[in-house]
């Protein structure tokens, strides 16, 4: 299924606010985030996460960071690498406990086929 199919899936899943494309320089390619959210803004701020947290880790021996999750008071964020189209899936979700997040980030791995 092609990327772009599956991020109107993942839209779609219970507790799924919305859902973002961005190519790892952090130019969305496609979103499916409610009108509040500016696609640029979340892009940009989550690729700056996701590349903090790939440099840690690798200083701590760990090759390639594939999932990123934060917690907040509204939910998860959860930042998917998709290496075969060298693009990050960043999904809001307002799921608030851990049991939601584990069936959502299941379904959403099983759409991406990682």
């Amino acid at each position: 299924m092609e990327l772009k199919q599956s991020l109107s899936l993942i839209a779609s899943l219970p507790g799924v606010i919305g859902s973002l494309i961005v190519g790892l320089d952090g130019t969305p390619v496609a979103n499916e985030l409610p009108e509040e959210y500016d696609p640029d803004s979340v892009g940009s701020l989550s690729l700056g996460m996701y590349i903090n947290a790939s440099k840690t880790l690798r200083k701590m021996a760990h090759d390639r960071l594939h999932v990123l999750i934060a917690r907040s008071d509204f939910g998860y964020l959860a930042i998917v690498l998709v290496e075969e189209e060298g693009k990050l899936l960043i999904t809001l979700s307002s799921e608030q406990t851990t049991d939601e997040l584990v069936k959502l980030m299941r379904s959403i791995m099983k759409l991406l086929a990682v």
